[in-house]
């Protein structure tokens, strides 16, 4: 087996760190402007909850609704500041929330700790 030389490992290495520069920046872009997101019930009378995200200085004031036949019933919010590990994603300051970007399909992943565990959801890019 052909040990790599320098240069191979050098190109390697490049890619790597584009692969990781591309997918903060493209984080990054989704969230530089107010961003609505949507997420739909399986059924009609589930309703629709948005999260949308606002840039605040340095952090991020994240807005989760819900609206069931238009009526809003139930809205949270939290500020959170950008983690740069993995690929992007919001943590709530002082609490137990996360916002996870998958950049590739546009969607956001919301975790929240419940009284019964966890819960995630999935919002598409409006």
């Amino acid at each position: 087996m052909k040990k790599p030389n320098l240069i191979e490992r050098a190109v390697q290495v490049l890619k790597i760190v584009n692969l990781f520069f591309t997918g903060h920046l493209a984080a990054l872009n989704s969230i530089k402007k107010e961003t609505v997101y949507v997420s739909r019930g399986l059924e009609p009378s589930s309703g629709v909850r948005t999260l949308k995200i606002t840039k605040e200085g340095s952090l991020y004031r994240v807005t989760l609704s819900g609206y069931l036949h238009e009526d809003p019933f139930v809205e949270a919010t939290w500020l959170a500041t950008y983690g740069w590990h993995s690929n992007g994603h919001l943590i709530e300051i002082g609490g137990n929330r996360y916002c996870i970007f998958d950049s590739l399909r546009k969607k956001i992943f919301v975790e929240q700790e419940m009284s019964y565990g966890y819960r995630v959801e999935e919002f598409d890019e409006q």
